[in-house]
């Protein structure tokens, strides 16, 4: 059930000016056509927009979703110049379970790098994560089906997530219980490790840069600092598609010691 208000200013002759809409809400769910696909389930909703400029801007100024676990904040500005329209579009997530982060990513939006997160995050918890986007979209011409699309300007965001399993570079094994930093764009992921574990190895800190995200051929560069059994992170460096001690003629499980590096 919906509470709130809506404000119409136009003219004696019956064109609209402008409308604002506010709306609040309780427990029960949400669903945006093309935005939330699936159904949300949510605790509170609070939605306040704008239409102005005869209807050439359209303002979400805020859409808030109190969720059982955390909670889900947009905002969007779309403003027509011309034919085509530029949007704007802006997004937070703030204690969220990092299994349920495919239910409040929009598909659409910033699909590379949603496909990366979601294909190589899994546990823990994201405690922020951040979104904006710029674009602009072209209308279909002369009336037809076919829009000639979306095109994104800008886009970039971060997050920052504790407990979380990555995985990093299929199919070396991945770090569990790990805590970092991230920032991304459509082309790349870049990881600030805090902390974590690869296997019995105790991950101190580290980075790891992921590049051409939306490519078939994904790049990586690791430098991290780890500390353990010396024959586990050459077992590391021997896992495919590394092969690195193999192709020297040397066996991991015959080498033990201890490493920091």
């Amino acid at each position: 059930v919906f509470s709130g208000n809506l404000d119409l200013a136009g003219t004696v002759d019956g064109v609209m000016d402008s409308m604002s809409i506010e709306l609040a809400g309780g427990a029960g769910s949400v669903r945006v056509a093309k935005l939330l696909p699936d159904p949300v389930a949510v605790t509170g909703v609070r939605l306040k927009t704008e239409v102005t400029d005869n209807g050439d801007q359209i303002r979400l100024s805020e859409a808030v979703l109190d969720l059982a676990q955390g909670s889900l904040a947009m905002n969007a500005v779309a403003t027509k110049h011309g034919g085509d329209w530029s949007l704007r579009f802006g997004a937070r997530a703030t204690g969220v379970p990092t299994n349920d982060i495919r239910k409040y990513w929009p598909p659409a939006a910033a699909e590379s790098a949603r496909r990366w997160v979601l294909l190589n995050l899994t546990e823990g918890r994201v405690s922020d994560a951040s979104l904006s986007l710029v674009a602009r979209y072209a209308p279909p011409a002369n009336g037809g089906e076919a829009a000639s699309g979306v095109t994104v300007e800008s886009l970039h965001g971060g997050i920052t997530v504790e407990g979380i399993s990555v995985n990093y570079f299929h199919p070396l094994p991945g770090i569990t219980d790990g805590r970092a930093d991230m920032t991304f764009t459509d082309q790349q992921f870049d990881i600030a490790v805090r902390g974590g574990r690869l296997r019995d190895l105790s991950v101190d800190s580290g980075r790891v840069l992921i590049t051409d995200i939306s490519g078939y051929n994904p790049k990586i560069a690791i430098d991290v600092t780890v500390r353990g059994p010396l024959q586990t992170a050459l077992t590391v460096l021997d896992s495919k598609p590394l092969e690195f001690l193999s192709d020297l003629g040397l066996d991991p499980k015959a080498i033990s010691g201890a490493t920091a590096a």
